[in-house]
Protein backbone atom coordinates (compact mmCIF):
# COMPACT_ATOMS: atom_id res chain seq x y z
CA UNK A 1 0.00 0.00 0.00
CA UNK A 2 2.72 2.43 1.23
CA UNK A 3 4.96 2.44 -1.87
CA UNK A 4 1.46 1.63 -4.31
CA UNK A 5 -1.66 3.23 -3.73
CA UNK A 6 -0.78 5.80 -1.80
CA UNK A 7 1.62 6.92 -4.73
CA UNK A 8 -1.07 6.62 -7.23
CA UNK A 9 -3.83 8.22 -5.20
CA UNK A 10 -1.76 11.57 -4.15
CA UNK A 11 -0.69 11.31 -8.14
CA UNK A 12 -4.16 11.24 -9.22
CA UNK A 13 -4.84 14.02 -6.82
CA UNK A 14 -2.21 16.68 -8.02
CA UNK A 15 -3.63 16.18 -11.58
CA UNK A 16 -7.25 17.14 -9.85
CA UNK A 17 -9.30 14.19 -11.53
CA UNK A 18 -13.25 15.25 -12.14
CA UNK A 19 -15.80 13.13 -12.59
CA UNK A 20 -16.45 11.99 -16.07
CA UNK A 21 -12.95 12.03 -17.05
CA UNK A 22 -11.10 9.57 -19.18
CA UNK A 23 -7.94 8.38 -17.60
CA UNK A 24 -5.10 6.23 -19.10
CA UNK A 25 -2.76 3.99 -17.18
CA UNK A 26 0.54 3.20 -18.54
CA UNK A 27 1.25 -0.12 -16.77
CA UNK A 28 -0.94 -2.89 -15.16
CA UNK A 29 1.57 -3.71 -11.99
CA UNK A 30 0.52 -2.97 -8.93
CA UNK A 31 0.81 0.60 -8.78
CA UNK A 32 -1.63 0.69 -12.33
CA UNK A 33 -3.92 -2.03 -10.65
CA UNK A 34 -4.38 0.51 -7.62
CA UNK A 35 -4.61 3.58 -9.96
CA UNK A 36 -7.12 1.39 -12.20
CA UNK A 37 -9.50 1.46 -8.57
CA UNK A 38 -8.85 4.72 -7.61
CA UNK A 39 -9.82 6.41 -10.92
CA UNK A 40 -12.81 3.97 -10.80
CA UNK A 41 -13.94 4.98 -7.57
CA UNK A 42 -13.41 8.39 -8.00
CA UNK A 43 -15.59 8.75 -11.08
CA UNK A 44 -13.86 8.53 -14.35
CA UNK A 45 -16.08 7.82 -17.19
CA UNK A 46 -13.67 5.34 -18.70
CA UNK A 47 -10.23 3.56 -17.41
CA UNK A 48 -8.03 2.47 -20.11
CA UNK A 49 -5.23 0.41 -19.04
CA UNK A 50 -2.15 -0.47 -21.01
CA UNK A 51 0.33 -3.83 -20.37
CA UNK A 52 1.71 -6.76 -22.32
CA UNK A 53 0.72 -9.29 -20.03
CA UNK A 54 -3.14 -11.04 -20.45
CA UNK A 55 -3.50 -11.69 -16.72
CA UNK A 56 -2.33 -8.23 -15.77
CA UNK A 57 -5.12 -6.59 -17.97
CA UNK A 58 -7.69 -9.15 -16.48
CA UNK A 59 -6.49 -8.08 -12.92
CA UNK A 60 -6.83 -4.35 -14.35
CA UNK A 61 -10.58 -5.42 -16.02
CA UNK A 62 -11.93 -6.63 -12.33
CA UNK A 63 -10.49 -3.57 -10.57
CA UNK A 64 -11.83 -0.76 -12.76
CA UNK A 65 -10.66 -0.68 -16.26
CA UNK A 66 -13.29 -0.37 -18.53
CA UNK A 67 -10.57 -0.58 -21.69
CA UNK A 68 -7.56 -2.15 -21.84
CA UNK A 69 -4.66 -2.11 -24.66
CA UNK A 70 -2.93 -5.04 -24.92
CA UNK A 71 0.82 -4.36 -26.03
CA UNK A 72 0.71 -7.89 -28.39
CA UNK A 73 -2.56 -6.76 -30.49
CA UNK A 74 -0.93 -2.82 -30.44
CA UNK A 75 2.77 -3.66 -30.35
CA UNK A 76 3.86 -0.11 -31.31
CA UNK A 77 3.66 3.20 -29.95
CA UNK A 78 1.69 4.95 -33.11
CA UNK A 79 -0.59 2.07 -32.60
CA UNK A 80 -1.37 2.37 -28.77
CA UNK A 81 -2.02 6.48 -29.21
CA UNK A 82 -4.50 5.89 -32.19
CA UNK A 83 -6.34 2.76 -30.43
CA UNK A 84 -6.69 5.59 -27.37
CA UNK A 85 -7.72 8.36 -29.32
CA UNK A 86 -10.40 6.14 -31.01
CA UNK A 87 -11.70 5.27 -27.27
CA UNK A 88 -11.37 8.78 -26.15
CA UNK A 89 -13.43 10.36 -30.07
CA UNK A 90 -10.34 11.82 -31.34
CA UNK A 91 -9.56 14.19 -28.42
CA UNK A 92 -7.10 12.22 -26.16
CA UNK A 93 -6.89 11.50 -22.37
CA UNK A 94 -8.05 14.21 -19.63
CA UNK A 95 -5.54 12.13 -17.54
CA UNK A 96 -2.36 9.74 -18.49
CA UNK A 97 -0.66 8.53 -15.47
CA UNK A 98 2.67 6.49 -16.12
CA UNK A 99 3.84 3.68 -13.82
CA UNK A 100 5.81 2.12 -16.49
CA UNK A 101 9.55 3.15 -15.14
CA UNK A 102 10.54 3.56 -19.08
CA UNK A 103 11.35 6.71 -20.40
CA UNK A 104 9.88 5.65 -23.46
CA UNK A 105 6.68 5.79 -22.04
CA UNK A 106 7.06 8.79 -20.98
CA UNK A 107 7.25 10.35 -24.59
CA UNK A 108 4.62 8.05 -25.97
CA UNK A 109 2.27 8.77 -23.27
CA UNK A 110 2.61 12.44 -24.06
CA UNK A 111 0.64 11.92 -27.53
CA UNK A 112 -2.15 10.25 -25.29
CA UNK A 113 -3.01 13.09 -23.57
CA UNK A 114 -5.66 16.00 -24.94
CA UNK A 115 -4.82 19.56 -25.15
CA UNK A 116 -5.61 20.84 -21.52
CA UNK A 117 -4.63 17.29 -20.49
CA UNK A 118 -2.59 16.12 -17.58
CA UNK A 119 0.43 13.63 -17.33
CA UNK A 120 1.58 11.97 -14.14
CA UNK A 121 4.72 10.34 -13.60
CA UNK A 122 5.25 8.49 -11.23
CA UNK A 123 7.39 5.24 -12.43
CA UNK A 124 10.27 7.19 -14.15
CA UNK A 125 12.96 6.77 -10.79
CA UNK A 126 15.35 4.98 -12.59
CA UNK A 127 18.13 7.05 -13.77
CA UNK A 128 17.50 7.09 -17.15
CA UNK A 129 17.68 10.52 -18.98
CA UNK A 130 14.23 11.89 -21.03
CA UNK A 131 14.63 13.89 -24.07
CA UNK A 132 11.21 15.85 -23.49
CA UNK A 133 9.31 17.18 -26.39
CA UNK A 134 8.98 20.84 -25.36
CA UNK A 135 7.15 21.92 -28.60
CA UNK A 136 4.51 19.23 -27.42
CA UNK A 137 3.77 19.80 -24.18
CA UNK A 138 3.72 23.61 -24.69
CA UNK A 139 1.76 23.73 -27.52
CA UNK A 140 -0.67 21.27 -26.23
CA UNK A 141 -0.09 23.00 -23.28
CA UNK A 142 0.35 19.37 -20.97
CA UNK A 143 0.64 19.65 -17.03
CA UNK A 144 3.13 17.66 -16.11
CA UNK A 145 3.18 15.78 -12.72
CA UNK A 146 6.50 14.19 -11.08
CA UNK A 147 5.21 11.98 -8.18
CA UNK A 148 7.58 10.38 -5.46
CA UNK A 149 6.42 11.42 -2.46
CA UNK A 150 3.34 11.68 -0.71
CA UNK A 151 1.30 14.02 2.14
CA UNK A 152 0.76 12.13 5.32
CA UNK A 153 -2.44 12.70 4.82
CA UNK A 154 -2.87 10.33 1.76
CA UNK A 155 -2.42 7.33 3.83
CA UNK A 156 -5.50 6.99 6.16
CA UNK A 157 -7.31 7.83 2.95
CA UNK A 158 -5.70 4.83 1.34
CA UNK A 159 -6.33 2.75 4.13
CA UNK A 160 -10.14 4.04 4.41
CA UNK A 161 -10.31 3.08 0.26
CA UNK A 162 -8.84 -0.45 0.90
CA UNK A 163 -11.30 -1.35 3.48
CA UNK A 164 -14.73 0.15 1.33
CA UNK A 165 -13.60 -1.52 -1.16
CA UNK A 166 -12.57 -4.50 -0.33
CA UNK A 167 -15.68 -6.93 -1.98
CA UNK A 168 -16.07 -4.77 -4.65
CA UNK A 169 -12.26 -5.04 -6.26
CA UNK A 170 -9.63 -8.11 -5.46
CA UNK A 171 -7.06 -5.66 -4.69
CA UNK A 172 -5.35 -8.31 -2.36
CA UNK A 173 -4.23 -10.22 -5.80
CA UNK A 174 -1.50 -7.69 -6.04
CA UNK A 175 0.23 -9.21 -3.22
CA UNK A 176 1.84 -12.24 -4.73
CA UNK A 177 3.42 -14.22 -1.56
CA UNK A 178 2.24 -14.52 1.84
CA UNK A 179 5.09 -15.82 4.63
CA UNK A 180 5.71 -15.95 8.26
CA UNK A 181 7.24 -12.48 9.93
CA UNK A 182 10.05 -14.87 11.31
CA UNK A 183 11.24 -16.45 8.26
CA UNK A 184 11.80 -12.64 7.14
CA UNK A 185 13.21 -11.24 10.83
CA UNK A 186 15.88 -14.12 10.49
CA UNK A 187 17.65 -12.35 7.83
CA UNK A 188 16.88 -9.02 9.12
CA UNK A 189 18.15 -9.71 12.66
CA UNK A 190 21.65 -10.69 11.33
CA UNK A 191 22.22 -7.81 9.58
CA UNK A 192 20.69 -5.33 11.85
CA UNK A 193 21.89 -7.25 15.27
CA UNK A 194 18.09 -7.10 17.12
CA UNK A 195 15.64 -9.34 17.00
CA UNK A 196 11.97 -8.01 16.23
CA UNK A 197 8.36 -9.00 16.88
CA UNK A 198 6.77 -12.30 15.53
CA UNK A 199 4.26 -11.76 13.25
CA UNK A 200 2.96 -12.31 9.52
CA UNK A 201 4.16 -10.22 6.49
CA UNK A 202 3.17 -9.74 2.83
CA UNK A 203 5.62 -8.97 0.28
CA UNK A 204 3.86 -7.06 -2.95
Amino acid sequence: MNCALCQVLYGIEQANMKFGDIVVIQGAGGLGIYAAAVAAERGASKVISIDGQRPRLELARQCGATHVIDLNEFPTPEARVQQVKELTDGRGADIVVEVVGLAAATIEGLDMVRINGQYVDIGNIVPQTVTLPATKVITQQIKWHGVTHYDPWIIPVALDMLVRTRDKYPLSRVVSHSFPWRRSTRRSSSRNGRARTPGRQRRA
